[in-house]
């Protein structure tokens, strides 16, 4: 659940700032909707893939315990699907936490460091929903794959944004 949160949070951030881009409001209200559907993205990322020894809802602690074969199958799988090294993939996933520690959460104001590209957590969560699948075969889950599931979303919520988008600006 908190990775089909870290999507949708993400998902809703990029239509929101895709339909108000070049737009002009009389208040903050869609500026403020767009960057809180953001900080809550890297918040629910950084819950299942951030800290291991702080997160009770870390991927590791999940389900896996102490079973190093699972931890590398995660680990081999998530480089393989980003097409980068296991040292790359932990300087992303610090990057991440890093952003979430001293932006999100502690909004320290020397962070001089760019956003992480959340393009690649996307795919991470991407990655994790079919790992999972695959490890509980022959089981199954009853929600159908998480990016059918956001590709879906994502064309209706842009119709849904960009209605109430021309709604508020009817009122401008």
């Amino acid at each position: 659940p908190l990775v089909l949160l870290f999507a949708r949070h993400l998902l809703h951030h990029r239509a929101w700032t895709n339909a108000v881009a070049g737009k002009k409001f009389r208040s903050s209200f869609w500026f403020d909707t767009a960057n809180a559907h953001i900080l809550q993205a890297f918040i629910y990322w950084c819950m299942v893939f951030g800290s291991y020894n702080s997160n009770k809802t870390h991927w590791k602690k999940l389900a896996i315990g102490s079973d190093n074969n699972l931890r590398m199958s995660f680990r081999k799988g998530v480089c393989k699907h980003l097409g980068i090294s296991e040292a790359e993939w932990e300087n992303y996933r610090n990057d991440m936490v890093a952003f979430r520690n001293k932006y999100v959460a502690h909004r320290d104001f020397a962070i001089r460091r760019p956003v992480p590209v959340l393009d690649r957590a996307l795919e991470v969560a991407f990655f994790y929903d079919s790992w999972v699948r695959q490890l509980i075969s022959p089981d199954i889950f009853d929600e159908r794959p998480l990016r059918e599931v956001y590709a879906e979303n994502s064309a209706l919520l842009a119709l849904e944004i960009a209605s109430a988008v021309r709604a508020s600006r009817e009122g401008v």
